[in-house]
């Protein structure tokens, strides 16, 4: 048997795959599919002990401590799915947090999260506007949350995202949507829900064309949500996406810029493969050997 084509079209709203689109993109460790989409998009998934230190967090979901809610600092692989360019840093939490039997990972890549009404500095306890965890891009210094997520050159994509700022109702927390390492659009919020529009970076990153920024709206408790569309003009295959802080209201790039439920589309993506033959379309036997869906 020949070895599949490695081709990929685009149909109708459609990603077709007329042989292994996972040659392009790797399939992921959750289950046997390429990723187009964020993952535990909401931080809601109950967190994972560290592997090296099995003591930490302490507990897998963070308690909302009545109407105060908490934060910690964990590693990046106790929050599923979200991986953080936060180097090694001893994490917080058991210390100003108030998360009750939290254990700190140590020295490691961390990231932030919050739970329900926690910290009244905020303009007041801030409530997540999807379930009762939200994350702070930074924990301890400048970094950027992502996921490794599957692209095709020249495909159209589009994100949305809440985003809160923390410290000011004056000066918003300004953030960006980050593609392949490039900041590819910026949004920023006050923490009363002041929006200010998103603009695409000039010039646009080398990898992205065609931004079109769409207007805000506001979800309440202080929160707005920010979204937008490119096209992707890099090289297919599993490209970082996430977001990352530009400035802060309050001066301090790591108190701030509080988001959730992260949202990213592409087209769908339909793999073929053929049993036979060179090709989806040249099989050498269509009747008992048609293409199959991956």
């Amino acid at each position: 048997m020949k070895n599949p084509k490695k081709v990929v079209s685009k149909i109708g709203g459609v990603v077709l795959g007329l042989s292994m689109i996972a040659s392009v993109c790797p399939q992921t460790a959750q289950a046997q599919y390429i990723q187009r989409s964020f993952l535990n998009p909401s931080f809601e998934q109950n967190l994972v002990p560290y592997s090296l230190k099995q003591t930490s967090p302490g507990n897998l979901v963070i308690p909302l401590n009545g109407t105060n809610g908490c934060y910690v600092q964990v590693h990046e692989d106790s929050v599923p799915s979200w991986e953080t360019t936060h180097t090694n840093v001893t994490g917080t939490g058991s210390i100003g947090g108030g998360c009750a039997g939290y254990v700190t990972p140590g020295s490691v890549p961390l990231i932030e999260l919050w739970s329900r009404g926690f910290s009244s500095s905020s303009g007041g306890g801030v409530i997540p506007p999807d379930g009762n965890v939200l994350a702070e891009l930074n924990a301890e210094q400048n970094s950027r949350l992502f996921q490794n997520l599957c692209l095709f050159n020249e495909e159209t994509i589009q994100f949305s995202v809440n985003h809160r700022g923390r410290n000011s109702a004056t000066i918003a927390d300004a953030a960006s949507f980050v593609v392949g390492g490039q900041k590819a659009v910026q949004f920023s919020t006050a923490n009363d829900g002041n929006p200010t529009s998103i603009a695409a970076f000039t010039p646009a990153p080398s990898n992205v064309t065609n931004i079109f920024p769409n207007a805000s709206a506001s979800s309440g408790n202080g929160w707005v949500r920010h979204s937008g569309s490119l096209k992707y003009t890099g090289t297919s295959g599993n490209v970082p996406i996430g977001f990352e802080a530009v400035s802060a209201g309050g001066g301090n790039l790591t108190q701030g810029n509080f988001i959730d439920d992260t949202q990213f589309a592409g087209l769908p993506v339909i793999e073929f493969s053929a049993t036979s033959g060179g090709a989806a379309e040249a099989e050498s036997n269509p009747t008992s050997n048609p293409p199959k869906i991956r």
